[in-house]
């Protein structure tokens, strides 16, 4: 206990120490910045180092003096472990003994209890004494004693309890449990004086190492003492040279602050006594600094926060600087200056810290930022109304061009079919004239509605009307107005009710429409090949409302996923510039989620670029009565509607959801219906029904299908003489000229998809039942009348707009020309290199390669070769267009509309012109 008093002691003796010349002396800092005479460093530096090797000597030998402390109380522990052995034994011997003379069994408690016991203690014994090789074996030999001694011990107790004291006493007499007790006691002896014995070394090697230990730490400690007193001694002699020194430095930062056009403060810590202010400081704060240097005075300054509350004495930057040690940079204050004027100050402030980090005083840098800061509001209020003006005419130029744009497209096809129709005999050909001029109305329609509907939801005065309708009546409308589009495009436009869905329904059934010709007006838009399918189901349904579910799918371009939040923004597409691939105001998608939202639903968007995309929107209504009632009397009461009771009909597509929706529309009139996608399996089960017995009645086949195409399988059909008689239908999703082979093929009717069920119907009666007339089911374009005479000029059309394209084409035969057309710039590019136009007809806004690039490449190959004539001919027609075009190297201007008698004038005008040259 003495020996670790004496090793505190020292501890703390050499804390002390250590403490005393970093407050005394600040060794570091004296050293590195008053530079110190090499004497003073070396003395420093080697007291630091001689107390380095002592606490490393005392370090390794307190490890040393620990393991040998540790080694004797194991020792003591192992005699102690020993000594509970030869307890155990004596206990057991001593319970056996009892027993055999009373024959009690409470004796034998502790010779229960020994085998336990000294398995334990033998195995503790077995580990701590692992490095003992002598020492193990001899716990060994007493291990297998030990077990003979219980034996000896078990034997003459079950005699005792078999036969007998007397029998017991006989086998106790023959003296072997007293030789087994002493060979005991002998092996523990011998252990216990091992044990002793390394006890005692071990004890006598604590002490040796504690002595040096102790002779060390006291030799190193005086040296130590003595070292610093010497250092001490040097650096008080330097100090006071240095000193000197300080204030030459001092005098000179003084100057420095006075002349820096700053105002620069310094207080003292923590009272705020004013310790110094420069002469700016007046000009800054237009206060007078008292002589008296006191800081009373800042009790008339008067600081704001941002929300008008006057500061607290804390809340400026020089106090918190002080009061927190942190150093506060450019922060702006409102503040109150001394001759009463209002102004911001920028105020940067530090702590100053003395050798020991203890903050003593605090200094804040001040400069006059009025000016700056009013310049820097009126400059940031500028720049926002200029980015919120520039922003709004963005948005109402690219609005206006997109409006110009996308209105005037149509109106084109209006006009120019129009006046095409009306310069016609009126002969079969009125009706694709008629279709042309129904599609245009319907797309400028859609155009302004979009427009109209837009500003009516924002001004809340949108109204919704609630009238019966008839669920399937209202889409195939919808159908019936996008099929053209879907025809012209090679897309198949299809549906499906399911048959659980109600009909007849109550509410808006034109916003219902809208909704859906916006969705799958825009998948026909983005799809180019594939198909397009509307698909209705009834998602929640009670006695008198119904919620439906409505997804329009298609296999277009699908939407990258960074457009997909932006989708129902108002004015907003994925490609905003007006020489987009894709029109559209940008506003059918929103309204439709306004409509949707109006009719106690939701619309969502899921699509992967590439892969097309699913719009998906619920709408609730309100039930008709007696629904399957009606339908169901409708149905009947179909003309001819009765006869078809129990035929055969056999639908061949290999669109699934087609052939659903055929199924569908003709079930309630009691047909057996039976569908196949495959055109070859079709036609073996024709011929297998037909040997049965039960042939089928009516065909309606697909033009077009993989394998084995519409008008092949029906060749296939009309060789077999056992179904060759069979009427046929073909669907079409393309118009096709009716040609020769399928009049030689009896092809009763082509349908165009997607199929409406009241012409469906029709067909299938009047197939059934005699010729079928033309009606608005078929939809085959009919031999163009003659030509006339054409015009020897070379005209070439540039226009990625199908309707103007063909427009264009039809009004310059119209004149006499002959004029070959092209989708955009780069095919105009390639054509020019096959043949020399006179005149191109150039639209200016089209995909891959505009108007204006095309007419940059053209003129920049010609240089020195023949000139041709680039008339623009484009729906943009606002202010500084035709300046835009003529700049961009074109002759001449035609905005869409285009009127025939200025197109005529126009060429004659310009062909003259080359003529003449």
């Amino acid at each position: 206990m003495g020996h670790w008093l004496s090793i505190s002691l020292l501890g703390l003796l050499l804390t002390a120490t250590a403490a005393l010349l970093r407050r005394k002396l600040n060794f570091h800092r004296i050293v590195t910045k008053l530079k110190v005479e090499r004497k003073a460093s070396a003395t420093f530096l080697s007291t630091l180092a001689l107390l380095s090797i002592i606490g490393i000597y005392s370090s390794h030998s307190l490890v040393k003096f620990s393991k040998a402390n540790q080694a004797v109380a194991q020792a003591r522990k192992n005699i102690l472990q020993l000594e509970r052995v030869s307890l155990l034994v004596k206990n057991a011997e001593t319970g056996q003994r009892g027993y055999l003379l009373t024959g009690n069994e409470e004796y034998l408690k502790p010779y229960n209890t020994a085998p336990g016991s000294l398995d334990g203690k033998i195995a503790s014994l077995r580990t701590t004494l692992s490095h003992n090789p002598g020492q193990l074996e001899r716990i060994g030999r007493l291990e297998k004693i030990l077990k003979d001694k219980l034996v000896e011990m078990s034997e003459t107790i079950r005699l005792r309890r078999e036969r007998g004291y007397i029998s017991s006493l006989k086998a106790v007499q023959n003296n072997r449990g007293l030789r087994l007790m002493n060979e005991i006691h002998a092996v523990l002896d011998d252990l216990i004086q091992d044990e002793n014995i390394e006890l005692t070394a071990r004890s006598h090697e604590v002490d040796r190492a504690f002595e040096r230990s102790m002779l060390v730490v006291r030799i190193g400690a005086g040296a130590a003492i003595l070292l610093t007193v010497l250092a001490i001694f040097f650096v008080n002699s330097n100090i006071r040279e240095r000193l000197k020194e300080s204030e030459v430095q001092r005098r000179l930062f003084e100057t420095t602050l006075e002349q820096m056009p700053s105002s620069v403060i310094i207080c003292e810590a923590p009272s705020g006594r004013l310790m110094y202010s420069n002469p700016r400081t007046k000009d800054v704060w237009r206060h007078e600094m008292h002589k008296s240097k006191n800081i009373d005075e800042y009790g008339m300054w008067k600081g704001f926060h941002p929300d008008g509350r006057p500061y607290a004495p804390t809340d400026w930057p020089l106090a918190r600087a002080i009061m927190t040690g942190a150093i506060i940079r450019n922060e702006d204050t409102d503040v109150l200056r001394g001759d009463g004027s209002r102004g911001v100050i920028r105020l940067s402030a530090a702590p100053v810290r003395d050798e020991m980090g203890k903050v003593v005083a605090g200094v804040v840098v001040c400069e006059d930022v009025t000016e700056v800061r009013q310049l820097e509001r009126e400059h940031t209020e500028a720049r926002v109304r200029a980015q919120a003006a520039l922003a709004a005419a963005q948005i109402k130029s690219e609005f206006l061009a997109n409006m110009s744009h996308e209105i005037r497209t149509p109106m084109n096809g209006i006009i120019g079919m129009t006046d095409l129709l009306l310069k016609t005999s009126l002969t079969t050909r009125q009706k694709d004239f008629v279709d042309t001029v129904r599609l245009s109305a319907d797309s400028l329609l859609t155009v302004i509605n979009d427009i109209l509907d837009f500003s009516k939801l924002e001004a809340g005065k949108l109204r919704f009307e609630v009238l019966d309708f008839n669920l399937r009546t209202s889409i195939e409308g919808v159908m019936d107005l996008l099929s053209h589009t879907a025809q012209s495009k090679g897309v198949e436009l299809v549906y499906s009710i399911d048959p659980k869905a109600p009909l007849l329904l109550k509410g808006d059934h034109g916003r219902l429409r809208q909704v859906l010709t916006n969705l799958l007006g825009n998948a026909l838009k983005f799809t180019s090949k594939g198909q397009v399918d509307l698909e209705v189901s009834c998602e929640q349904e009670d006695e008198t409302k119904a919620t439906l579910l409505f997804k329009v799918r298609d296999t277009g371009v699908g939407i990258r996923k960074e457009e997909l939040p932006k989708l129902f923004k108002a004015f907003s597409q994925a490609d905003s510039s007006t020489a987009r691939k894709y029109g559209g105001t940008g506003l059918g998608l929103a309204i439709s989620e306004q409509l949707v939202k109006r009719m106690e639903g939701m619309i969502e968007v899921q699509s992967e670029f590439g892969e097309g995309s699913l719009f998906s929107f619920t709408a609730r209504f309100t039930k008709g009565q007696n629904e399957k009632d009606v339908i169901s009397r409708g149905a009947l009461a179909t003309p001819g509607a009765s006869t078809l009771r129990g035929k055969r009909i056999l639908v061949v597509d290999d669109n699934e959801t087609n052939l659903k929706h055929v199924s569908r529309l003709m079930e309630m009139w009691n047909l057996r219906i039976t569908s196949s996608r495959d055109s070859r399996m079709a036609l073996e089960l024709l011929k297998d029904e037909a040997q049965n017995g039960d042939p089928f009645q009516l065909a309606l086949i697909d033009m077009g299908m993989p394998f084995l195409d519409g008008l092949s399988l029906a060749k296939k059909i009309r060789e077999d003489s056992s179904i060759s008689t069979m009427p046929l239908l073909l669907m079409m999703t393309q118009p096709h000229k009716r040609s020769a082979e399928m009049e030689s093929l009896g092809i009763a009717a082509e349908l165009m998809k997607p199929l409406k069920q009241s012409y469906l119907l029709d067909a299938v009666i009047q197939t059934m039942s005699g010729p079928l007339e033309e009606t608005q089911t078929t939809a085959i374009p009919r031999q163009a009348e003659s030509q006339k005479q054409a015009h020897p000029a070379k005209i070439l059309i540039v226009e990625d707009n199908t309707t103007n394209r063909r427009i264009a084409v039809m009004q310059l035969e119209e004149l006499g020309y002959v004029a070959d057309a092209v989708t955009n710039g780069l095919e105009a590019l390639a054509a020019l290199e096959k043949t020399n136009y006179d005149i191109i007809l150039m639209d200016c806004q089209m995909p891959e390669m505009d108007g204006f690039q095309a007419t940059a490449a053209i003129r920049k190959k010609e240089e020195n070769s023949r000139h041709t004539v680039i008339i623009a001919m484009t729906a943009n027609a606002l202010e500084g267009d035709r300046e835009q075009c003529l700049e961009a190297g074109m002759d001449d201007y035609l905005t869409k509309p285009t009127k025939v008698q200025n197109l005529r004038f126009t060429l004659e005008r310009w062909l003259k012109k080359a003529h003449a040259a």
